[in-house]
């Protein structure tokens, strides 16, 4: 699923409806505490997304893999026009968070920047696939 076509409350209510009968509705708006006409609202649209702290209660309420739940940072942000939650910290209290908007301000000027964040994140991914495999086989080579 891309971000652009598909909306936060969509993108919950499909995850729930994965699971209709362990995941209700009022469940869910129990575990992050608020009422179940407000959880509606959020699902159909009617209301903004939750906050920071409700969408981590979301997501290991409905066992969210960490794609998932990236994926729902993004879209409840994109609603409101701020910094996804979860780096929201990093990116405004740690080094590695001036890095990255020094790297965003400077690639806004580089024709070539797409093809170099691309190439980034492959780099990283892989990166983090292996750590997942060493960690898998004990670090053991």
């Amino acid at each position: 699923m891309k971000k652009k076509n598909i909306y936060f409350g969509d993108f919950i209510k499909n995850k729930r409806m994965n699971h209709p009968e362990q995941y209700t509705i009022t469940r869910i708006a129990e575990h992050i505490g608020v009422s179940r006409a407000f959880y509606c609202d959020v699902e159909n649209k009617r209301r903004a997304p939750f906050n920071g702290k409700q969408l981590k209660m979301i997501a290991e309420f409905l066992e969210f893999s960490e794609e998932d739940t990236a994926m729902m940072f993004d879209l409840a942000s994109h609603y409101k026009g701020n910094i996804p939650y979860d780096i929201e910290d990093t990116l405004l209290n740690e080094e590695v968070g001036e890095l990255a908007c020094t790297a965003l301000r400077l690639s806004k000027r580089s024709p070539e920047a797409e093809a170099k964040w691309k190439q980034l994140i492959r780099e990283l991914e892989a990166e983090k696939k292996e750590n997942k495999n060493n960690n898998k086989d004990g670090g053991n080579e």
